[in-house]
């Protein structure tokens, strides 16, 4: 960093006292590439503190790096984005992280204006975004968030592309602070662990969990990927002999940890991959229905069947 400079800031704290407080400045270049950053230090950092505000900077670089398109059709955006804004979703929202809620929140609505100022006008599901959005900014109001450096609402000249991928990747940043041991309190020996704690751990050291299904079930996903941590993969799996050779190898390539087949996979299918993941000493478990109770029971089962601690 060149220019580099250092100084202080008057600052207004949680009482009413004014205080200064560290600032450092400078910008970063790269080519004829310049981003300025500046940063105000209100507290001594630990380590944890220091690696949560790396995590923050990356994925903000990273929508530098192409962060700005949205790499999905139209259509497919639009059929995504009302699955997963469905009314029940809010109740899902009351139970998560209130950071992965309100970043959450952001995206659906700025996909959703981005959507309305790219399909036509006769679009049959313009009447449908148009109220998603009334939706998504009642919700926004009811877990008492604010709007602040974009009014999130039709007529507003943001980029709603950078708005849309930016807060997604707030809210996998959010996801993966939860799901790490970062800002937890430390347990005494005798204390209950947590949930999954064992899959937890085979996901931070690089397994991955696989589940197996049909078409990808993007709330079943999240689900599991808030349980367990980011590296749960979905593949697609058919009756047939090339999708079959294909899941195979790539259970056996990659470095699995377990395996969920779904309620949807075919019942001889699932009973031949099963005998498989028992050949390979992978643990495997079916999953009878996609309610809240019996994903955490599966995944309980598929803990249990871990060979190491």
């Amino acid at each position: 960093m060149t220019d580099y400079r250092k100084g202080s800031v008057p600052m207004v704290d949680d009482n009413g006292d004014s205080k200064s407080y560290r600032r450092c400045s400078g910008p970063l270049r790269a080519g004829k590439t310049v981003v300025r950053i500046e940063a105000i230090q209100t507290a001594e950092l630990d380590e944890k503190e220091i690696e949560s505000l790396k995590l923050q900077f990356e994925s903000f670089l990273a929508t530098l790096n192409g962060g700005f398109a949205i790499p999905i059709p139209d259509d497919i955006l639009a059929q995504r984005l009302l699955e997963q804004t469905v009314p029940e979703t809010f109740g899902r929202l009351l139970k998560s992280p209130s950071g992965y809620s309100y970043w959450m929140i952001r995206a659906w609505i700025a996909e959703a204006l981005y959507l309305l100022g790219r399909l036509p006008n006769r679009h049959p599901e313009r009447p449908t975004l148009r109220l998603t959005v009334q939706r998504l900014n009642g919700w926004f109001k009811n877990l008492n968030f604010d709007h602040d450096d974009a009014d999130m609402r039709p007529g507003s000249d943001a980029d709603w592309a950078h708005v849309a991928v930016y807060s997604r990747q707030q809210a996998e940043l959010v996801r993966r602070l939860e799901s790490s041991d970062y800002a937890k309190p430390a347990r005494s020996r005798d204390a209950p662990q947590p949930l999954f704690a064992r899959l937890k751990r085979h996901t931070k050291s690089g397994g991955s969990l696989f589940l197996l299904g049909g078409k990808e079930d993007a709330e079943l996903l999240d689900a599991c990927v808030a349980c367990v941590g980011p590296s749960v993969e979905w593949l697609a799996c058919k009756p047939n002999d090339t999708y079959q050779a294909d899941i195979r190898k790539r259970l056996t390539s990659w470095d699995a940890i377990g395996v969920m087949l779904m309620p949807a996979v075919d019942p001889l299918l699932a009973a031949d991959l099963t005998k498989f993941c028992q050949a390979c000493g992978l643990a495997c478990v079916v999953l009878e229905r996609t309610a809240p109770e019996d994903l955490e029971a599966a995944l309980q089962a598929l803990e249990n069947k871990l060979k190491t601690p």
